[in-house]
């Protein structure tokens, strides 16, 4: 029979805590938004999500995800806090297949989640070929394409088969010798190509090449082209594996991410460190992209290297990958032997540069704004040509030497701007099988000059209140900055942007406040960087093969946020009994106990740092488990000028899990701490109450819930729930086998503060071999 427990409660051990207003609870009242775009299962490159405002929303909460019923974890959350119905997903999101929902919020709690969407991302976009024309024999190798949209570099596959095999020692065409490669790739930010043929015993050493053996002079059979658009973006995003779309599958993904084969443990981290929501890194300067280097594999990103060492399993520099083009046939039809041994130089033409983007005054050397385009005249009984690049007239310096079947070559491996001060030359040889002719063409010469990026805003000289809020930095795309230059189109766009930010007395950027790379026309950078006073700014463009082009021209701005802000030091989850950081923008003054204080009331003492800059918040009793406070600054907290300081943002969030170590919990009775590998936190109280001397484990928390862990086993005996003193169940701890980490109780509570307790009542039921209570940790459950 049941005893008749004890007329008034076991005195409480648990430490007392201010009251807490509890976890954010669903409102239902709150309708679900209706989707609206995208058409479910549309594909795009840009995904906007677009859904239907909700009455009395303060804002709305975005999940995107791979699985239709939720259960694999969220892929991507988002909060649009602005009010806002839409928004636009991350570049670096996957191409994958993707469902998607939306929910209204305000400061009382959640709405109702709105019917799944649906959609793929995915690059569809094809380059359409315009020359060599399909099955076209010619002399001419260079390779023209329509521009895509949104691409910052293209690359070009040459194949002696249609299926592009990147082995080869699969699908081998027979005419093929055994060491002739299958496949082979250039990389380039035109439109247009001519690469040259390999020729190793030209090229000097670390000159760097895009050679392509499969040009070089051969037997009239056929070769097959195509083109795809590549998007260098900065920034990534971290998700579980995603099933990818037919057209490029995860594109900017390592190998052992593919979903036929997921093998993880090329990984530094393992699989089940793998976070199921996405991390976004800070803006930071990205590794040059490998832009005109040959690749034998047709499925290599070119910005990665699945076999470096890195320190995640994303590489440094992801690269989007549109579609393929449609494939072409072209025929080489040079001849197979010559018995010219001296040959008539080649006629550079000097005047003929691409898009006509170089100019020149009187006596002075052309300036181009963009790639020029290298011609000459064509010489009889020549099998190819040999361009060289110096650095200086008399060709002791030679950066670059090319073998080029053709008439005509673009430098495209993008020369850098900061040679922009010199000259290049170039000269030109015929060649035979027998070599080269002795003498080069008469040299010319150009230079390389790229325009700056133009800023927009804010404007020169403008000064930003605090009353504006964030300062915007803008400027104009560098595509069209090329365009207004050189009057012609641009055919691609830049890779990344470089934004740096200084102050007044630091003219040449030497230690900037900010210095951060992006991949839109807009910064906002980290208020907390940006002090009082005039500052500075510039930014440049990097184009596709990582080359930095000139920086804008310096635009100043004077920052007078005359309201200083607070914020939470450390926003993870306080310890019951952890101090609160708070961090100020600038030194501040009136800062007290009564000035600064905790909602709901709690009582805390204040510390002021001696520079000025924080405070400690220490809790005078423990904080509550599970609580949710906001600190709030009277207007007499300011500045040394006077100037009140914003509200601090964000919630202060106290740890809801108490382990059975915690000061959280108090003991009544007689407890010992074990040790057990499979209890949570390695280890767990336990007590053998009787029917005379019971036991007890008492906390506060605040929440609408409680959930004790402990352990169960062949000696486990009854226990009472009391909740704010009045009894609420009874739980039975015996089982036939010992195991810790088990849930003993889970009682939902009206949303607020509770007292609860889990009292040892020294009985068991028959099977049971005692009346052990055994306390793994206790959750505040929201």
């Amino acid at each position: 029979a049941e005893p008749t427990p004890p007329a008034a409660p076991i005195p409480s051990a648990s430490p007392s805590a201010s009251p807490s207003t509890g976890s954010r609870p669903v409102v239902a009242r709150l309708p679900a938004p209706r989707v609206l775009g995208p058409v479910n299962g549309a594909a795009a490159k840009t995904v906007v999500l677009d859904w239907t405002a909700v009455a009395g929303a303060d804002a709305y909460t975005v999940e995107v995800g791979t699985d239709e019923d939720w259960s694999d974890g969220t892929v991507l959350a988002v909060a649009v806090t602005s009010g806002a119905t839409a928004y636009t997903l991350p570049v670096a999101l996957p191409h994958a297949s993707y469902v998607w929902r939306v929910a209204a919020t305000t400061t009382a709690g959640q709405g109702r989640w709105s019917a799944n969407g649906s959609f793929v991302k995915a690059w569809t976009a094809r380059p359409g070929l315009l020359s060599p024309a399909p099955a076209s024999s010619s002399t001419v190798t260079s390779f023209r394409w329509t521009p895509v949209p949104g691409a910052s570099e293209y690359q070009l596959q040459i194949s002696t088969s249609p299926t592009f095999p990147e082995s080869a020692s699969t699908d081998r065409d027979p005419t093929q010798t055994q060491g002739e490669p299958q496949t082979e790739s250039c990389f380039t930010s035109r439109t247009e190509l001519t690469p040259h043929v390999h020729h190793g015993a030209s090229k000097v050493a670390g000159s760097g090449a895009c050679s392509l053996a499969l040009l070089n002079p051969s037997p009239q059979r056929p070769r097959y082209w195509r083109v795809r658009a590549l998007d260098h973006f900065v920034g990534s995003i971290s998700t579980l594996p995603t099933v990818p779309v037919a057209d490029e599958g995860i594109s900017h993904l390592p190998p052992q991410w593919q979903p036929e084969a997921l093998d993880l443990t090329a990984c530094p981290a393992p699989a089940a460190d793998l976070p199921t929501a996405p991390i976004f890194g800070q803006p930071k300067v990205s590794p040059p992209s490998p832009s005109a280097v040959a690749s034998p594999s047709p499925a290599a990103s070119p910005a990665a290297d699945a076999d470096a060492p890195t320190t995640s399993c994303l590489p440094e520099n992801p690269v989007e990958k549109g579609a393929w083009s449609a494939t072409s046939p072209f025929v080489m039809s040079w001849p197979l032997t010559s018995t010219a041994d001296h040959l008539t130089l080649p006629a550079v033409d000097t005047a003929t540069l691409a898009g006509g983007t170089c100019t020149r005054s009187a006596g002075e050397v052309p300036v181009c704004r963009d790639l020029p385009k290298i011609k000459w005249e064509p010489v009889d009984g020549a099998l190819s040509y040999r361009v060289y690049l110096a650095l200086d007239a008399a060709y002791s310096n030679v950066a670059y030497v090319a073998d080029v079947v053709g008439l005509e070559w673009v430098p495209y491996f993008a020369l850098r701007d900061s040679t922009a001060g010199q000259a290049y030359y170039y000269a030109v040889q015929a060649c035979t099988n027998n070599g080269c002719g002795r003498v080069t063409s008469t040299p010319a010469s150009f230079r390389k000059r790229s325009p700056a990026v133009v800023p927009t805003g804010p404007a020169q000289g403008a000064s930003i209140g605090a009353d504006v809020g964030q300062v915007m930095l803008s400027w104009q795309d560098w595509s069209q900055t090329l365009a207004d230059t050189t009057g012609t189109a641009a055919t691609s766009g830049p890779q990344s942007y470089r934004v740096q930010v200084t102050t007044e007395d630091d003219p040449d950027f030497t230690d900037p406040l900010l210095d951060a790379e992006v991949d839109e026309t807009a910064y906002v950078p980290p208020t907390v960087r940006l002090p009082d006073g005039r500052l500075l700014w510039r930014v440049q463009a990097v184009d596709a093969s990582g080359n930095r082009l000139p920086f804008s021209s310096v635009h100043r701005f004077t920052r007078d946020a005359t309201r200083p802000t607070a914020a939470l030091l450390d926003t993870s989850p306080l310890a019951v009994d952890g101090a609160v950081v708070l961090r100020f923008s600038e030194p501040v003054t009136g800062v007290t106990a009564a000035s600064l204080r905790v909602s709901p009331a709690a009582e805390v003492t204040v510390r002021l740092a001696a520079d000025r800059l924080s405070a400690v918040l220490t809790p005078a009793r423990r904080w509550l488990l599970g609580a949710r406070h906001t600190v709030e600054l009277a207007p007499t907290v300011t500045d040394l000028a006077g100037n009140p300081v914003q509200p601090a943002a964000g919630d202060l969030e106290v740890v809801s899990r108490a382990d059975d170590g915690s000061p959280a919990l108090g003991y009544a009775g007689r407890w010992s701490s074990r040790i057990a590998t499979n209890a949570l936190g390695g280890g767990f109280h336990a007590s053998t109450p009787t029917r005379r001397a019971q036991t007890a484990v008492t906390t506060e928390l605040s929440g609408n819930g409680v959930r004790f862990t402990g352990c169960q086993g062949p000696t486990g005996g009854l226990a009472d729930l009391y909740v704010n003193g009045v009894k609420r169940a009874r739980i039975d701890t015996y089982r036939r086998y010992s195991g810790c980490g088990v849930t003993l109780a889970e009682y939902a509570l009206p949303v607020g503060h509770h007292q609860v307790q889990l009292r040892g009542l020294g009985l068991k039921r028959p099977a049971s071999r005692g009346t052990a209570l055994m306390i793994d940790a206790v959750d505040a459950l929201h």
